[in-house]
């Protein structure tokens, strides 16, 4: 039997469907009303939006759910927040920041997580470890 991170591993983001383009301006609108907040935290954040690939995992670190796009906003050393069309319902995501050219997918303690709008959903997470 396949475990579900070893499907993952060869998952282009391609093959995944792009986020809605007004929830995209959605999130840029918001990261910007923020930026008008100060910074939290002892990291600065930066008000970047792009795809990353997020993968649901339970308490041991393991799949438990599909791999999906989310927009990832509001990135600093020590986590980011996560923007997606539907709830999310994990206590721990694997997190893919390639595409900032991190290099690295990360693994995230979900710290947050409320409905903004009516139809988009957040997620505050921490990260804990670089993925495996």
């Amino acid at each position: 039997m396949t475990r579900a991170s070893e499907k993952t591993e060869s998952v282009s983001l391609a093959e995944f469907r792009t986020p809605p383009s007004d929830m995209v301006e959605f999130v840029k609108n918001l990261i910007r009303d923020e930026a008008r907040v100060s910074q939290r935290g002892e990291f600065a954040r930066h008000p970047l939006v792009y795809e990353a690939m997020t993968i649901p995992l339970d308490e041991q670190l393991q799949p438990v759910g599909h791999p999906f796009k989310t927009l990832a906003c509001n990135v600093s050393l020590a986590g980011a927040s996560l923007v997606h069309s539907e709830p999310i319902d994990a206590s721990f995501l694997r997190v893919s920041l390639e595409v900032v050219n991190l290099g690295t997918t990360m693994v995230a303690k979900v710290r947050r997580y409320r409905q903004i709008e009516q139809q988009y959903f957040e997620v505050d997470c921490e990260f804990v470890s670089r993925a495996a």
